[in-house]
């Protein structure tokens, strides 16, 4: 790690001293600094160290500060995984109108802006399967619907257990009175009737995994614990990737 700090000083020497625009070899100077974790500071390293080479060749410095410099060790995160039992617990503890919603998440390992997205029509009571065909981005406050998803990996049918549509069915009864005529409607909806946002992790579900004994559980813990137990079952990486959206198998193999 000594070597690493010694190598983005010298960077952030050179930027701060050329009389060239550096910053334009090294941008990660500004846009990758946030980058904290280890895996994060190696992925940084390695993106530096090929920018220092160009401007070796582009003659801008005489030396590449990276030479030599030996990489950290990635270290990856261990991901959450959650029992029937804690998943049931979290669920009880959740208003009703949101448990579905995270019993789905929990079960099928969506991502937070495919399962707020989730139509009506794409939900096939007679198939049992679910499609994901459109997320819901948020950036800045302003909600904006991506008809074709982030990652054609991303639009996909899933087989759904026969509990979990009786419980949208059930959803759809009781919190979407005359949704099912409209089969553009969505699902899940705030308490006002609007799409659902960001807060919703730190306002509703953050309380209740408090509650049921499982801190710092996040909405997108729910993907990672629902695929780890995929990985605890001997699932095969290819079907695993496809299950949740990764474009590759690498993707998925990388995470879990």
């Amino acid at each position: 790690m000594a070597a690493w700090a010694s190598a983005q000083a010298a960077t952030n020497r050179l930027c701060e001293t050329s009389a060239h625009p550096f910053a334009i070899i090294c941008p990660w100077q500004t846009s990758r600094r946030a980058w904290a974790t280890t895996f994060g500071r190696t992925r940084s390293s390695a993106f530096s160290g090929n920018q220092h080479f160009s401007a070796v060749d582009a003659d801008l410095i005489g030396r590449s500060p990276a030479r030599k410099v030996a990489l950290p060790r990635i270290v990856r995160p261990e991901h959450r995984t959650l029992s029937p039992d804690d998943l049931r617990r979290l669920v009880v503890e959740l208003p009703g109108h949101y448990q579905t919603l995270v019993l789905l998440a929990g079960v099928l390992g969506l991502a937070w802006e495919e399962a707020i997205a989730l139509r009506v029509r794409d939900v096939d009571f007679a198939r049992q399967t679910v499609t994901f065909a459109q997320t819901v981005e948020e950036l800045a406050g302003h909600l904006t619907v991506v008809p074709e998803g982030k990652r054609p990996a991303r639009l996909r049918t899933m087989a759904t257990p026969a509990f979990l549509l009786d419980r949208i069915a059930g959803h759809l009864a009781l919190y979407r009175t005359g949704a099912a005529d409209d089969p553009d409607a969505l699902v899940f909806i705030g308490p006002r009737g609007g799409v659902l946002r960001r807060r919703f992790g730190e306002r509703i579900l953050r309380p209740a995994a408090q509650r049921a004994g499982l801190e710092g559980l996040t909405f997108h813990g729910l993907r990672h614990a629902a695929t780890s137990s995929l990985v605890d079952v001997g699932v095969h990486p290819r079907v695993m990737a496809a299950r949740i959206g990764h474009g590759t198998v690498k993707t998925t193999m990388e995470i879990y």
